[in-house]
């Protein structure tokens, strides 16, 4: 189920190497430019990463402090994007962030639990090397 048990992911999962979070393969994710889903790609690395290359449409959110800008900035939107993390290879800063953003939203809304802003977050698994692979 999706964060706040409310459905089921609507995106396939697999198990990866962080078992305690829904992760989706690279192939999954390049079958969502091909759909009308509304999702969100956070990258999670550090800005000269980032500038490097990225994929399409992803948002450079490095930081604890960014994380919570972002999640601000989508507090009253009623749209609900999936949300999907990545880092270079998805082992450290995409997972943290994620556990980050998860805690936070966890932490804003404990007065009506289970609901959540983010109840469906993925971690890209393998990272941005993985999907250019």
């Amino acid at each position: 189920l999706i964060g706040d048990a409310s459905s089921t992911h609507s995106l396939p999962t697999m198990s990866g190497k962080h078992t305690d979070l829904p992760t989706i393969d690279p192939s999954t994710m390049s079958s969502l430019f091909d759909s009308s889903s509304n999702f969100t790609i956070i990258d999670c690395r550090y800005p000269y990463e980032y500038q490097g290359g990225h994929i399409q449409g992803a948002i450079n959110t490095y930081t604890e402090q960014r994380i919570q800008t972002f999640m601000e900035s989508r507090l009253h939107s009623t749209k609900n994007d999936i949300l999907i993390f990545h880092s270079e290879f998805s082992l450290h800063r995409g997972p943290n962030l994620m556990r980050f953003l998860r805690s936070m939203d966890r932490k804003q809304n404990s007065h009506r639990y289970p609901e959540l802003n983010f109840p469906e977050i993925y971690l890209l698994d393998g990272g941005y090397k993985a999907f250019y692979q």
